[in-house]
């Protein structure tokens, strides 16, 4: 289990699926016309598709998922059910999405496992004011050319798209990361002094073992420490204590969990 104090710092973390799913749907609202996924073999209804100018194409089932039905959209939109057996098998989703989305920006693809609950097909408008996303849990989401969720337990973690930070402690290392950056910026805009924190965290991310994940997590270090800290001087004596707490916190957990 990560250190309470970082953990306190992530607060509503748990909501960026949510907010993910929100925002992916909201986007489509705007895009006039429709394109309706049927049950069962996948075939679109309804007039051309506006953005892409293609009729909606059937979509035949294959082995390992089938069209189960979608959301009234300006833009192609399927729920996809996999099959229990392919549920953590990448290749799945790939297939699905190459199939649904015939490589469409803005396309919009949910996934489901047998005994999900899985919306109603109904425009895309009427789903968002029932709730939208709040009631479901798709086990991956596509949106705009990338999975913007993924189950990490129900989808696996082998082949999960790096942003869904799945394997044993890899978020919390993040987040530690994160807290270390944090002290990082603040200290030079307060004039703390460097504790030595960055070239510890440099050290941790070259023994990385997995080379995109190490590639993700420096980036991560480089972009946060290279943009100024813009909060308010009175921080500098307001937050030290917590700041500084949370960045030892953060290198006492990496150094406890190598990835």
């Amino acid at each position: 289990m990560y250190h309470p104090v970082l953990l306190r710092r992530f607060e509503g973390e748990g909501d960026v699926k949510k907010g993910l799913l929100t925002a992916g749907a909201i986007c489509v609202v705007a895009v006039a016309g429709f394109v309706v996924w049927g049950m069962r073999g996948g075939e679109a209804n309804g007039p051309s598709n506006p953005v892409s100018g293609n009729k909606g194409a059937q979509v035949v089932d294959a082995p390992k998922w089938h069209v189960i039905g979608g959301l009234e959209a300006g833009v192609r939109s399927a729920f996809i059910e996999v099959s229990p057996s392919a549920a953590k098998d990448r290749s799945a989703y790939d297939e699905a999405v190459a199939a649904v989305c015939s490589g469409e920006n803005g396309c919009l693809v949910a996934f489901f496992l047998p005994g999900d609950k899985v919306p109603p097909n109904e425009p895309m408008t009427k789903f968002l004011s029932e709730g939208g996303w709040n009631s479901y849990q798709p086990v991956a989401y596509w949106f705009n050319n990338a999975f913007t969720v993924w189950d990490c337990e129900r989808a696996g973690d082998k082949g999960a798209p790096l942003n869904a930070m799945c394997g044993a402690f890899v978020r919390d290392a993040h987040r530690a990361i994160l807290a270390v950056t944090s002290r990082t910026t603040l200290a030079r805009f307060c004039g703390w002094g460097d504790k030595g924190e960055v070239a510890k965290a440099k050290a941790y991310i070259s023994k990385i073992r997995d080379p995109a994940r190490r590639e993700q997590f420096a980036s991560t270090l480089d972009k946060d420490l290279s943009e100024p800290y813009g909060g308010e001087a009175s921080n500098c004596v307001r937050l030290r204590d917590k700041i500084e707490l949370e960045s030892e916190n953060a290198l006492k957990f990496l150094t406890e969990h190598q990835i």
